[in-house]
């Protein structure tokens, strides 16, 4: 085991860094089992000690872990317990797949293509199309897992993440694709470059902000590669709006309606998560005056390990204290 407190921040990915240096504050011991692991073994002052993985506390049993990594597990409890969610179906292979996307294309509707349990972006494929887009998709996912999701794509274009610990809903923001900030004389494979090189970007969740994955952009984009756009102009170079493949995000937590929290809250229980972070869809951005009926929403996936740095480090809007909130509950195992 080694020392915690010894380990220079860079080793240590953003949230489990942030864990550490708040159960420091606290006068909690805390110990590492080798370097760059978020496996953490905590030591409150009262002797307790507690084994957390990241933003999973010990609570979190092994049966739950399992059911919030399948997505396809996670679409059915939560429609039985009368959650709004967007068509989904699980395939194990390329001719299982083609009917159903046949459906989609002949409705004149978008679908989207998900490894079964993989997290962080990988292997997803957003706003597809026709019959064509299906192959290279479904290699794509398979890359991460042999079963895969088919889900129609929700014209909604707000993508937004709610931390919920303890039953209660403690964090919102809104995640915004990697983009670029066009000066009218680079192309977006430039602009992409320079802010790879940013202070805020890094890679693996080290920083506020993840690299610009240039490969998965080249897919989405394609010869736009080439563009020069506009002085003062936004240019989207992800479908996806992770933080882990290079998503911007701002702070909602004040502007989320009452009803909204609950429903994370709600899902959060279904899936016997005391640490979560719930995704939908939404028609808008979020404004506490919205209602039900005149906000639009639908749930996308549950995390089990939510980020919690995002908050604390917003790219726009104010900080909140996510880690601080998840220690308070630590202290009470």
């Amino acid at each position: 085991m080694i020392n915690a407190a010894t380990i220079p921040a860079e080793r240590l990915r953003f949230t489990t860094r942030l864990i550490r240096d708040q159960a420091l504050k606290r006068s909690w011991k805390v110990w590492l089992y080798y370097e760059y692991s978020s496996q953490l073994r905590l030591e409150r002052p009262d002797g307790t000690q507690l084994e957390v993985y990241s933003a999973t506390p010990s609570t979190t049993s092994y049966v739950a872990a399992l059911r919030a990594d399948d997505k396809f597990f996670t679409h059915v409890a939560l429609q039985a317990a009368g959650l709004p969610l967007p068509k989904t179906y699980v395939v194990g292979s390329l001719a299982q797949a083609t009917p159903i996307v046949r459906q989609f294309v002949a409705a004149g509707k978008q679908y989207v293509i998900k490894p079964l349990n993989e997290g962080h972006g990988n292997g997803v494929s957003v706003e597809l199309e026709t019959l064509e887009h299906l192959p290279l998709a479904f290699a794509y996912a398979q890359e991460y897992s042999e079963d895969v999701i088919i889900q129609e794509q929700v014209q909604q274009p707000t993508d937004l993440r709610i931390v919920c610990i303890n039953g209660k809903c403690v964090a919102g923001l809104v995640r915004i694709p990697a983009r670029v900030l066009g000066d009218g004389i680079h192309t977006v494979t430039e602009l992409i470059e320079t802010e790879n090189r940013s202070d805020r970007r890094g890679q693996n969740y080290t920083k506020e902000l993840n690299i610009i994955n240039k490969t998965r952009a080249e897919l989405y984009v394609g010869d736009k590669l080439k563009y020069v756009p506009k002085k003062g102009e936004w240019f989207q170079v992800l479908g996806t709006a992770n933080v882990g493949t290079g998503g911007e995000t701002v702070d909602v937590t004040d502007e989320l309606p009452q009803w909204l929290k609950d429903m994370a809250v709600k899902a959060a229980k279904v899936m016997e998560l005391p640490v979560c972070g719930v995704d939908f869809l939404l028609g808008d951005m979020p404004k506490i005056t919205h209602t039900s009926q005149t906000l639009p929403v639908k749930i996308i996936e549950i995390n089990k390990t939510p980020a919690l740095f995002m908050h604390e480090t917003p790219t726009y809007g104010m900080p909140r204290p996510v880690v601080s909130a998840y220690l308070d509950y630590l202290e009470t195992l």
